[in-house]
């Protein structure tokens, strides 16, 4: 998951570097696994494995890292331990905890909407076994 917004992360991953997480917008120097590549600006956030990490536009991409990004993008994702902040930048504001949690609550409402959604047209397809039934209902 991508996202700009630090409140529809997850409330407990854990962060690697040793400065808090920049903001949005923050300008950073890159060092991974002891190569210098760097300086960019934080653009998006992600987790992964209950990790969290930032995605960094480079100002100037390293050709060996050119080979294994997609073409015509400088975007490339970090895990904070190689991130270390060159401006301050201005911090998010933390999310209403319990805002927080009722916008986790729909989200996870919607997406098992539509995985029941998806699930029955499936169950329901010419061909498929089982087909015709009207029905399909998820616990």
């Amino acid at each position: 998951m991508l996202t700009t917004d630090r409140g529809a992360l997850p409330r407990q991953l854990n962060w690697s570097g040793t400065a808090p997480c920049p903001p949005i917008g923050c300008r950073v120097e890159v060092n991974s696994n002891g190569i210098a590549l760097g300086e960019g600006t934080v653009r998006f956030y992600y987790y992964a494995q209950g990790e969290l990490g930032c995605v960094v536009a480079l100002d100037n991409v390293p050709p060996f890292l050119a080979l294994v990004l997609s073409p015509d993008t400088q975007l490339a994702h970090f895990w904070g331990e190689a991130l270390e902040r060159l401006d301050q930048g201005e911090e998010p504001e933390e999310a209403d905890e319990d805002e927080t949690r009722a916008r986790e609550q729909a989200e996870n409402t919607a997406a098992a909407e539509t995985a029941a959604a998806a699930a029955a047209e499936a169950f329901t397809s010419p061909g498929m076994p089982g087909a015709g039934h009207d029905e399909f209902t998820v616990h």
